[in-house]
């Protein structure tokens, strides 16, 4: 009896004759190196993430500590909201004696 595509019990018959066959060792070893391969793979994506990861890490420190130089000069905190600063009424207050940086 021919079987077609849309003939009822085609899917069952299909699944029955491929879960029949008993695996080999041949089989078995094959399935075993694809899943080293895999795994092998797995483990260089989450490599590679955790490298991305740390770079990140690094850049985002490195700004962080490029973002808390530019905004202290000396003990004076400059506000980071407002784009200019007034220097302070008296030269002692905040400069130490230096000129305006500004100047």
């Amino acid at each position: 009896m021919d079987m077609k595509i849309g003939d009822p019990g085609t899917r069952s018959r299909r699944l029955q004759e491929k879960h029949a066959k008993i695996p080999t060792l041949a089989d078995y070893r094959a399935m075993q190196r694809k899943n080293k391969q895999n795994g092998d793979m797995r483990e260089k994506e989450f490599a590679r993430r955790d490298d991305l990861e740390a770079v990140v890490t690094m850049w985002a420190r490195a700004l962080g500590i490029l973002a808390l130089v530019s905004a202290t000069r000396g003990n004076r905190r400059i506000e980071l909201e407002s784009e200019t600063t007034t220097p302070p009424s008296t030269p002692d207050d905040a400069w130490c004696g230096r000129k305006d940086p500004r100047s």
